[in-house]
């Protein structure tokens, strides 16, 4: 594993992952994106999907997401501590990935039926919420977007993602 770098995936719960990791994928608002050793420093957000931790010789740790930031840093002392952690290809740096996510969920422990309840509540909250804001349109003229559709909506959208990192179609 010369080219391994170290890795930390967190919510303020629990720490999903520490140690070496081949490569890191998720999605950020500026599109995918896939951390290796030696990748340029970044800090970004982490959009709801999938986290993909790649180690080598393991499965890959496959994890539902709602959103968070990530870190790149490649200083010299970067993966000091994470035992397995290799080299960069870049002479006297070391790479390390540090996600800090929101909620999180590993692929293996999503409740499938609890997603599917789940989603059939959120989308339904959401087509009341809509049907609502028809209503105050017609006699309003525009009704703006309300806090609750917005967290309707997410909860859509959280449901959807656990099941589809799942493995399970959410339509």
């Amino acid at each position: 594993m010369a080219d391994s770098f170290a890795v930390e995936v967190v919510t303020p719960e629990v720490t999903l992952y520490s140690g070496p990791a081949a490569a890191v994928v998720l999605r950020t608002s500026i599109g995918s994106v896939t951390f290796m050793a030696a990748h340029a420093p970044f800090v970004g957000d982490v959009v709801p999907g999938e986290v993909k931790v790649e180690i080598d010789g393991e499965p890959t740790i496959r994890l539902a997401v709602n959103g968070g930031f990530v870190q790149v840093d490649t200083s010299p002392h970067a993966a000091d501590g994470v035992e397995g952690a290799g080299e960069s290809p870049l002479p006297g740096l070391t790479t390390r990935v540090t996600v800090l996510l929101g909620i999180a969920q590993r692929a293996d422990e999503v409740d499938v039926a609890q997603a599917q309840e789940d989603l059939a509540a959120a989308q339904q909250r959401v087509d009341q919420l809509r049907a609502s804001a028809q209503g105050e349109r017609a006699g309003e003229g525009v009704a703006p977007a309300t806090a609750d559709l917005v967290l309707a909506e997410g909860a859509v959208r959280w449901a959807e993602v656990r099941l589809d990192v799942a493995g399970v179609s959410a339509g």
